[in-house]
Order: structure tokens, then C-alpha cells, then sequence
């Protein structure tokens, strides 16, 4: 699992930079498609690696940083919010937990000024204030 978590988490970087070559010099719909392709990868991290295996955690939790991080890049407010919401959750003692913080209000004032019933609702669920 370990190596599975590691090798997700390297291409979901070499997908990055696809996307960010190609912003500065091709096509956006391709950048917009390898920021999706990253994001598919650090989603299978997060979405199939057991957090309780120390060996997986230090991948898990950079997937968490950059998903969350290319999900607020991208606009996608409610996963931006949940994701941060939830590393908050799985980790104690977080490596990233003022950036998870900062991100999460973040999202949370993006969706509440789209007037979106999802925001507080994800943040009433989790009995947290999302400012």
C-alpha cells in the first residue's frame, strides 16, 4: 500500500506539471484536463489508503495539501471545503493545519457568497464554524 500510496501521489505531481507547462505555453483545455488527472490521483489516495497505516500517512496527507490546493485553484468550492474538512478530521497534529484552516474558510465564504445551502450544511453536519 505503501509504494501504491507513493507512486499516486508522484503522478499526480508529473500531472501537475503537465498542466502547468501547458498553461504557460499550450492549451488551456489540456492544462484544465492534467489538473483533473492530478486531482483523480490524489482522490484515489485519499479515497483507498488506509489513514491508520503510518507508512501511507505521510502520501495521504500530501495528497490532502495538494487536492485541496488544486481544488480551490480550480473553483470547485464544496470539495475544496470538505477535503480540508476532512484531513482536519484524520490527522492529529496536522503538518498542514493552518493552510487546511485558511483554505476552509476560504471555500466556506466562496460558497456562501454564491448562496449555496451546501456550505452551511457541511458546516453545521461538522459542528464547525466555517469562518
Amino acid at each position: 500500500p505503501q509504494r501504491r500510496g507513493q507512486a499516486n501521489v508522484e503522478v499526480a505531481r508529473i500531472q501537475e506539471l503537465k498542466a502547468d507547462a501547458e498553461k504557460q505555453g499550450g492549451s488551456a483545455a489540456a492544462a484544465e484536463r492534467f489538473r483533473n488527472e492530478a486531482i483523480a490521483a490524489y482522490q484515489t489516495v485519499i479515497l483507498f489508503e488506509d489513514a491508520r497505516d503510518a507508512g501511507i500517512r505521510p502520501h495521504l496527507e500530501e495528497a490532502y495539501h495538494a487536492c485541496i490546493r488544486l481544488f480551490l485553484e480550480g473553483g470547485q468550492w464544496q470539495e475544496a471545503f470538505d477535503d480540508a474538512n476532512e484531513y482536519l478530521k484524520v490527522f492529529r497534529d496536522p503538518k498542514y493545519e493552518a493552510e487546511a484552516r485558511s483554505w476552509r474558510s476560504k471555500a466556506a465564504a466562496k460558497l456562501r457568497m454564491i448562496d449555496s445551502p451546501d456550505a452551511s450544511r457541511s458546516a453545521s453536519k461538522s459542528g464547525i464554524d466555517p469562518t
